[in-house]
Parts: structure tokens; C-alpha cells; sequence
């Protein structure tokens, strides 16, 4: 699959001029169709419980981005950085069959999120949690922000 930049911050189209009766139309920006078209190809006809649509994969960039900053990496430093999401939720117990969900790869560049990967995978009760690959530089910024939270007391014996 080439690589999409999602543009992180975009809207899903472009307003063109309202009609006489002042509706706004939105036509899909380049970035939704390729996004939309590159699901679609994987998902097939599964709709339910995978990722469909741009403003989904939106949702997961605004985490993926938030997720760095409160592991305390700067924007300088998150080019490198991936995230992997599943889609679908949690069901109940006697929902005993696997589904079909969808895993995204995102990654990091300098000009913002990159869809990089649309993988199918079969979900069972619970989702997978999404998470982080980070470089050893952004693991260790993660690791000093983490102990800036909290001090060591010793303990005499």
C-alpha cells in the first residue's frame, strides 16, 4: 500500500458555493477518497465492526497525537513514532464467534500522520489494545517524563 498523509487537522471536504436556497455542499477532499477507497479494498463487504470511513481514521491520528504528548514526546522529536489501531468494540460475552475488524499502521513524519498499513484481523470478545512503536530516542523521553510523575523514598531496614 503507498503511503497516505493524512494531513493531521484537515476537514473531511471541501465546502464549494451555497446554492440559491444558501445549502453549503462538501465534496470529498483527495486525502478522504484515498483513505476511504484503500478501507474499502481491504474491508470488502465487512462494515460492522472495521474501519469505513476518514473521519474514523481522524479520530485514531487526534490519539495517536495525543498519545505522544502525554508520553511527553515533542512534535521535534515524534518523526519516527507509529501507532497501530483496531478497530471495533468490546462485545458481550455470548457473542462467541470471531469478526472481522481492521488494523491501521500509522507513522510519524515530519509533515504529520502517514497511513501506511490497512490490514484485516479477526476480532474475538475484546479488541486488541492499540499502542505505540517508538524509537529508543522517543522511549527514552517517555521514560524521563514518566519519572519527572513520582520520587523514591528508601526505606531503612
Amino acid at each position: 500500500m503507498k503511503s497516505i498523509n493524512l494531513k493531521f487537522g484537515h476537514e473531511k471536504g471541501t465546502s464549494t458555493t451555497p446554492d440559491p436556497l444558501g445549502i453549503v455542499y462538501f465534496l470529498p477532499s483527495a486525502i478522504c477518497i484515498s483513505v476511504e477507497t484503500a478501507l474499502s479494498s481491504v474491508n470488502g463487504k465487512s462494515k460492522e465492526h472495521t474501519f469505513t470511513d476518514y473521519l474514523q481514521v481522524a479520530e485514531v491520528v487526534k490519539d495517536a497525537e495525543s498519545g505522544l504528548e502525554k508520553l511527553g514526546i515533542l512534535k521535534k522529536d515524534a518523526v519516527g513514532a507509529k501507532f497501530i489501531a483496531y478497530s471495533g468494540k468490546t462485545v458481550t460475552h455470548s457473542y462467541k464467534y470471531s469478526r472481522t475488524g481492521t488494523s491501521i499502521l500509522l507513522e510519524r513524519k515530519s509533515s504529520g500522520w502517514h497511513l501506511t498499513s490497512i490490514m484485516p484481523v479477526n476480532l474475538y470478545q475484546k479488541p486488541p489494545h492499540n499502542q505505540f512503536i517508538l524509537t529508543e530516542k522517543q522511549d527514552a523521553c517517555a521514560i524521563a517524563a514518566l519519572r519527572q510523575k513520582y520520587n523514591i523514598e528508601k526505606v531503612s531496614t
